[in-house]
């Protein structure tokens, strides 16, 4: 339908991560380049492993989870709430005011916001982390069948191990659904 619409409309379809068992079909669609994308494999994780950080090849993770959790032990995560939404959107505003005046910048923060703006009205899960009394990020998640999604991703790296913690929390509560 997608590859229909762009011949007719006279505009290049491109499609992005096309999983391997679909690659057949994906190839009958006649496209000009095919390229494999190296490295993503290490943004799939096995549920337990992500929520546990166990095992060797999560070392690097459990160690900055560590550190994250050494140097802020009065850090907690909740769901995106009203009641906290305000604080969420305060942080991301700051946070995009660091990035450079972009389209795609530009683009991204008008999306992120609108989708706090209505959170409520998608089937996401969410996590928000405080720690020194503020938030330091955020994270909007949809569980579609056996896998996570995560859609929004937003951390103050000056914390480390910062990401490491909210994808916990994150994958915990997604977990405990």
């Amino acid at each position: 339908l997608m590859h229909r619409y762009a011949l007719s409309h006279g505009f290049a379809l491109t499609f992005s991560a096309v999983p391997e068992a679909y690659l057949d079909e994906f190839r009958a669609l006649n496209p000009k380049t095919i390229t494999e994308i190296e490295g993503w494999s290490d943004y799939v994780y096995c549920a337990e492993a992500f929520a546990t950080f166990a095992g060797k090849k999560m070392n690097k993770k459990r160690n900055q989870l560590h550190k994250f959790e050494t140097q802020h032990p009065e850090a907690t995560t909740e769901p995106i709430t009203d009641a906290n939404r305000g604080e969420v959107m305060d942080f991301y505003r700051q946070l995009a005011s660091t990035v450079k005046d972009e389209p795609l910048a530009r683009y991204e923060y008008r999306q992120v916001g609108r989708m706090l703006d209505n959170l409520e009205h998608f089937p996401f899960i969410s996590q928000v982390l405080k720690a020194d009394g503020r938030v330091v990020g955020f994270s909007i998640a949809e569980i579609v069948n056996d896998t996570l999604h995560a859609h929004i991703e937003k951390v103050d790296h000056s914390y480390a191990g910062a990401t490491e913690y909210l994808n916990r929390a994150l994958m915990n509560h997604a977990l405990a659904i």
